[in-house]
């Protein structure tokens, strides 16, 4: 499905080599499939990454950083790490705080791996709510998250202006919802990806499962 939407970029929300993110599951798993997008790929870390010692399969192979921002045609995008201290005084807040500022954008977008808000198996998460703070504060718009294995997009009321989609759907065993969380628009428990366009002040976004159906789509601005 990647291969047929043909991406200038891809975005992953962590949990990226199953079960354990060890140097063997990154060679023998990730790189046959994913791995064909690498040279594309904006990654962020998840749980099971850090199941090895230092998530030093995930750092190896994508040789990241542990939080960066990079520039995706007029967009700004920070690639965060919800597995580290992300409290309001942590390292990782002061500098996401730092960058906004430096970089002022009309569009913004951030990744992590545990969603503030999920109506899935996991639920909410209140510990990422000092990331969420430091990006409302700059207006951001996008926020990518992942976790549950499950499809799910919020109204941006629900995350101060911005919208979060939650995406857990590329590879490993899907969970069902429990209860719906306030806001939550659509829920879909199907493999598939979410396919974004970044434009200047826009955006737009489709789910696409696996066999190519579209089952959630829409537009917004910046």
């Amino acid at each position: 499905m990647i291969l047929t939407l043909g991406p200038d970029a891809v975005f992953t929300t962590g949990d990226n080599a199953y079960s354990d993110g060890t140097p063997e599951q990154f060679t023998n798993l990730y790189d046959p499939t994913w791995g064909q997008f690498k040279a594309l790929t904006y990654p962020t870390p998840g749980n099971h990454d850090y199941h090895t010692e230092g998530a030093a399969g995930y750092f190896g192979y994508f040789g990241a950083d542990v939080y960066y921002r990079t520039t995706v045609g007029t967009w700004q995008v920070y690639g965060l790490n919800s597995n580290i201290p992300r409290d309001s005084g942590s390292p990782q807040v002061a500098w996401l705080t730092s960058e906004l500022a430096a970089n002022p954008s009309d569009c913004v977008l951030a990744m992590w791996h545990h969603p503030r808000y999920s109506s899935g198996k996991h639920g909410n998460n209140s510990s990422v709510q000092p990331l969420v703070d430091a990006l409302a504060t700059a207006q951001a718009d996008v926020v990518l998250n992942g976790h549950d294995h499950s499809y799910e997009r919020f109204a941006p009321y629900k995350l101060k202006g911005m919208r979060e989609f939650v995406v857990g759907t590329g590879g490993a065993s899907l969970y069902s919802f429990r209860s719906t969380v306030k806001g939550s628009q659509r829920r879909i428990k199907s493999k598939g990806v979410l396919d974004l366009t970044l434009m200047p002040g826009a955006y737009a976004w489709q789910f696409v499962t696996t066999s190519g159906t579209v089952l959630d789509s829409g537009n917004g601005t910046c």
